[in-house]
């Protein structure tokens, strides 16, 4: 992963903008990557014992 400033981001933003990408969209990608990271964190703390369990029951 490579970490960027404020104002890096704002330019790759921008950048990305300007190329067609909205900016919907990439909060889309950020939060699909987000829950992806901690999807898979919590498969190596967890393994398997996580998938018996069901939320809101």
């Amino acid at each position: 992963m490579k970490l960027v400033t404020v104002s890096q981001m704002r330019a790759i933003e921008k950048e990305a903008d300007a190329k067609g990408l909205s900016y919907a969209q990439m909060m889309e990608n950020a939060g699909r990557g987000l829950a992806e990271y901690l999807h898979n964190l919590g498969e190596k703390r967890l393994g398997n014992r996580h998938r018996n369990c069901r939320l809101g029951q």
